[in-house]
């Protein structure tokens, strides 16, 4: 296994050109594994979960987006690629009590039972200061998940008494960031923010927003 800093590209005058063919991928939200059908390059993106906002009656944060790590590697054929999606943290809110949110769980992806990265899950929001940021460790890329009211780096964005945007590759990738934090507000009922984007904050000692659930993407490339 070794990391590649990009795909192999020769001039249009008549040299070879390596030309990248897609031959696997997996795109889910739920902890799985894959093996590697032939000698292929991978690209390999963790998001981790979001946390849920807190619930208090005023000064309340939403909670933190979740990181982002990102891996080009070149693999050999039956190479084993395990991963673990982190849950979102679950609303919370109890009139007459003030409440803190839950953290997000961390995303983690293994290489042959060997731990490649960890894209860590945001805190959840606090009754009295703001959720600080998430980060993610061990990959070629890493980018942190924004804290209450701050979007994430190159990831979703965030605003004022939101949850924080999660981590993302938009400098690299075209769409490839975090969802947006959650809105703060007192629901009836529990709300979601989108895909790694913290939850709001809830007021009026309602339930506040809980946070998305984390994400795997993985493109395993043929050169021709």
């Amino acid at each position: 296994m070794r990391g590649l800093l990009g795909f192999r590209a020769q001039s249009m005058g008549g040299a070879r050109r390596s030309v990248p063919i897609l031959v696997q991928q997996a795109l889910t939200s739920a902890s799985s594994s894959l093996v590697t059908k032939e000698d292929c390059i991978a690209d390999i993106f963790a998001f981790g979960a979001d946390g849920s906002g807190a619930s208090r009656a005023s000064g309340s944060s939403g909670g933190a987006g979740g990181a982002a790590g990102y891996s080009r590697l070149a693999l050999a054929a039956k190479s084993l690629i395990a991963w673990n999606v982190g849950a979102g943290g679950l609303s919370t809110g109890n009139p007459g009590n003030d409440i803190a949110g839950q953290a997000g769980g961390d995303t983690t992806i293994s290489i042959n039972g060997v731990l490649l990265g960890t894209a860590g899950g945001g805190p959840g929001g606090l009754v009295a200061a703001p959720a600080p940021r998430s980060a993610a460790t061990g990959f070629q890329i890493n980018r942190y998940g924004g804290g209450s009211a701050e979007a994430g780096e190159f990831g979703g964005a965030s605003g004022a008494d939101r949850g924080g945007g999660g981590g993302g590759f938009s400098d690299m990738f075209e769409g490839a960031i975090g969802g947006a934090g959650g809105e703060a507000s007192p629901p009836s009922v529990p709300t979601s923010a989108s895909f790694a984007g913290g939850g709001g904050a809830g007021v009026s000692q309602l339930y506040s927003g809980y946070g998305g659930s984390g994400l795997v993407v993985i493109n395993l490339y043929r050169l021709a």
